[in-house]
């Protein structure tokens, strides 16, 4: 199933949808992008078997995959060497993504879930199974900030059994798991090993790491992750009781409730979301209003700098501690005549654990080495400062939260107060993720003046050029009521920029930009591009919206020796007719025909610009690729389907 820039919405198995929906043997199951994150997508209570990438969404925010079954159960090869995967979610954020089960019964290592540069923004998977799979999460890109707990994604109540890793961060930024506080606080998950084994609880040998909190009790217990690489810092949130698996300490947000079922069940009326979004961020702002006047800020510098008696300012910042601002411990730090190291280490050690800004300015100094060590190691320990930051964040991350699971509802739905529900609640929520999709909706609305504002005011306010060129471009295209091909093909500058976000894998909207550049050469050429497959072993290559699926393309494709390569009727029965409209009459062209489960099963001449008709009665039904070679060796592919 390819979706096309449209609302998509797979669901079934409760009565108000109908049967499931059953995906097997194919190389795509649900295949989804759009050139603007704000499109409906919904994938609940499906299910996927031996599929080479069962789901795959890019660029789209505010999704909902719920209560879905992935299995493999049939040895599935490696192609162009890319592992098969399970759920690939792509410069994506607001994601709803709970209780689905993944299940590998075969020696295959399949990697269940990849999440690619979900931002900054709040984002849960959530009360998840996971069993036998080599990567239970893949964390790759950024998909949060350093800035303290509950930031970014978030890995809660996932159950892993026998998986080879269970959390795995292969680069970039996964913000800090779980808090402290209450028994739903911590992480929850559990982990697949009762021993540490090398490489398997949480792996983030070749990423950035982050502190992972979680409930100490029992000791060694499935919820300790036994085994984490050294950039991982675990830390055990006491007095909460012994752990267990549980409704109390992992309650299922999809239960059954009034005016809904199935995976609609468990979402909250609108009024109760709304009150529940109000709530936790009047306590967020009136928990940081409490924790702003404790801060002793930036305006103390000239203080610092100026007090002669170093012991004095020593008593006098510790008296303060651990509430000294970030200014004010650099401003200490580089004070014109440096302060004693002990008194340095007294100072940090009482305010940490220290930001990354505070740590460049301390490098800075030539410390002893076992001051240095004192510092490090105190950077484990937490603080009445950080306890603040993190419970102001967990009310703030609960507000998100609510924020998209309403965005979601209203994505949803097709009254006409919708699209200004949507705008009210990004303009509420204010966060800097909010304000980009803001402006996409401003945009989708037609909106362009307050699109425009935001664009500029956003551009002052960002140092990423990347968000604001891609907003540039869809404001562009809503303005002049063009097609995106239009655009592309009528201005080579602005071809050139797209593409140049399409191939930018750093790019918040590089899943937007290669869905611009699919539909801009949807009827014109084939372009392909790459999707970033970090961790997954190679290239993932496909190209778009025309139904071609492509492996290993050459790039000698001529497409303007290769007009058109066209298969009717598609799916197809006991025949299928095939013309090539090229440039050279009379010339020999190689036809294969594969079936991307077996292998090739038929092969055949065809001559320019004739219609050949092949008999296909005795091929299965199933999904296949159809192969010209020209005489120069140049290449076209069309998927195709047999279904009787």
């Amino acid at each position: 199933m390819f979706s096309v820039c449209t609302a998509t919405n797979v669901a079934g198995n409760c009565t108000a949808y109908g049967a499931a929906n059953t995906f097997s043997n194919l190389f795509y199951g649900v295949y989804a992008q759009a050139t603007s994150p704000l499109k409906t997508f919904t994938v609940a209570n499906a299910n996927f078997t031996n599929c080479y990438t069962s789901l795959y969404q890019s660029g789209i925010n505010y999704s909902r995959v719920e209560r879905n079954n992935f299995l493999i159960n049939t040895p599935i090869g490696a192609i162009n060497r890319l592992a098969p995967v399970f759920y690939y979610a792509n410069n994506s954020s607001g994601y709803s993504h709970q209780e689905n089960d993944y299940r590998v019964t075969t020696t295959y290592p399949i990697t269940a879930t990849v999440f690619n540069a979900s931002g900054t923004a709040s984002n849960e998977s959530y009360r998840n199974t996971y069993t036998n799979c080599a990567v239970a999460h893949q964390a790759q890109q950024t998909n949060g900030s350093t800035a303290g707990a509950y930031n970014g994604l978030q890995i809660k109540c996932n159950q892993n059994t026998t998986n080879a890793t269970d959390i795995k961060q292969t680069s970039g930024i996964l913000g800090e798991q779980g808090a402290c506080g209450s028994i739903t606080s911590p992480a929850n998950n559990t982990f697949s090993h009762t021993s540490a084994v090398t490489l398997s609880d949480i792996n983030a040998y070749t990423g950035g790491g982050f502190k992972y909190n979680y409930n100490p009790s029992p000791l060694n217990g499935v919820q300790d992750p036994l085994y984490k690489t050294a950039n991982i810092i675990k830390f055990g949130c006491n007095s909460l009781g012994t752990f267990s698996y549980n409704t109390t300490t992992c309650p299922s947000k999809l239960t059954i409730s009034s005016g809904g079922g199935g995976s609609n069940g468990g979402r909250l009326a609108m009024p109760v979301l709304e009150a529940s979004a109000l709530r936790n961020k009047a306590i967020a702002d009136s928990l940081t209003e409490v924790l702003n006047q404790q801060l002793v800020d930036g305006s103390k510098q000239i203080a610092i700098q100026t007090m002669g008696n170093p012991n004095s300012l020593k008593v006098s910042l510790l008296a303060n501690s651990p509430y000294l601002s970030d200014l004010v411990l650099m401003a200490y730090l580089q004070k014109s005549l440096t302060p004693a190291a002990t008194d340095i280490k007294d100072v940090l050690v009482a305010n940490s654990p220290i930001t990354a800004n505070v740590q460049q300015v301390l490098n800075a100094l030539n410390l002893p080495k076992g001051i240095l060590q004192q510092i490090a190691t105190a950077q484990s320990n937490g603080n009445a400062k950080l306890d603040q930051r993190n419970t102001i964040n967990y009310y703030n991350h609960a507000k998100d939260l609510a924020v998209n699971q309403l965005l979601r509802n209203y994505l949803r739905d097709s009254s006409t107060n919708a699209p200004a529900s949507i705008i009210k609640w990004l303009t509420w929520n204010n966060s800097p993720s909010s304000m980009y999709d803001l402006a996409f909706a401003h945009i989708q609305q037609g909106n362009l003046a307050q699109a425009q504002l935001l664009i500029d005011s956003l551009n002052t306010l960002t140092n990423n050029a990347k968000h604001i060129k891609y907003l540039q471009h869809h404001k562009s295209l809503c303005a002049t009521k063009g097609k995106w091909a239009d655009m592309v093909t009528n201005n080579p500058l602005l071809c050139s920029s797209i593409k140049a976000l399409a191939a930018d894998s750093l790019s918040p909207y590089m899943g937007n930009a290669r869905a611009a550049l699919s539909l801009a050469y949807a009827t014109t050429t084939n372009y392909q591009v790459v999707e970033d497959a970090q961790g997954l072993g190679g290239a993932h290559r496909l190209a778009h919206y025309n139904k071609e699926i492509v492996t290993d393309v050459p790039t000698a494709v001529n497409e303007n020796t290769l007009v058109a390569l066209k298969a009717y009727p598609n799916p197809f029965a006991n025949e299928i007719t095939i013309t090539a409209n090229v440039q050279y009459d009379g010339r020999i062209y190689t036809l294969e025909l594969t079936e991307i489960a077996t292998g090739k099963v038929l092969s055949a001449t065809i001559y320019a610009k004739d219609a050949t008709v092949i008999n296909t009665s005795n091929l299965a039904n199933g999904v296949y690729l159809l192969h010209l070679t020209d005489y120069q060796g140049l290449n076209k592919y069309i998927k195709i389907v047999k279904a009787q």
